[in-house]
């Protein structure tokens, strides 16, 4: 190895053409184009529009109807002391009392008024009124000039 040449040195470029030349670099140019196009039809129009309309329906309705019917039943039977309306199970009992004179005083039941009730669930149909929204479509051709409606599908 030579002295004077150092190891981790790049080596120097030769210029063939003499050491007064600068050096030259080619840089290639790259160009790119889009086009974008689209080619458009005439086939005609497409329109939808909602068409909304009624319609009377009968629909079966429940209702609760409560009947009560009273009872008036004759007791005509002393009693001690006055007793409170109560409930036999549907039946609500309400005591009436009369103070009779007699050579003593003594307390009379003189009736018991009953109420039931009955509850039944009466059926019957009613007339209601429904709307219904359905789309209509519609296509017209370039060379028309009336709209023709496409069947819904099903």
């Amino acid at each position: 190895m030579h002295p004077d040449h150092e190891p981790d040195a790049p080596p120097q470029p030769s210029s063939p053409q003499g050491a007064d030349e600068p050096e030259q670099t080619a840089i290639p140019i790259i160009e790119e184009e889009v086009s974008i196009s689209r080619a458009i039809e005439k086939t005609g129009a497409l329109r939808v529009r909602i068409a909304s309309h009624e319609e009377k329906q009968r629909i079966p309705v429940s209702e609760i109807v409560e009947e009560v019917s009273v009872e008036r039943v004759p007791v005509n039977r002393y009693v001690r002391e006055r007793t409170e309306t109560r409930e036999e199970g549907d039946v609500v009992v309400i005591p009436v009392f009369e103070t009779v004179s007699v050579v003593e005083q003594r307390l009379l039941l003189k009736e018991e008024i009953r109420i039931t009730r009955r509850r039944r669930e009466v059926r019957r149909e009613e007339e209601v009124v429904l709307r219904k929204e359905e789309p209509v479509i519609e296509r017209r051709a370039a060379d028309q000039d009336e709209w023709s409606q496409e069947p819904p599908e099903r």
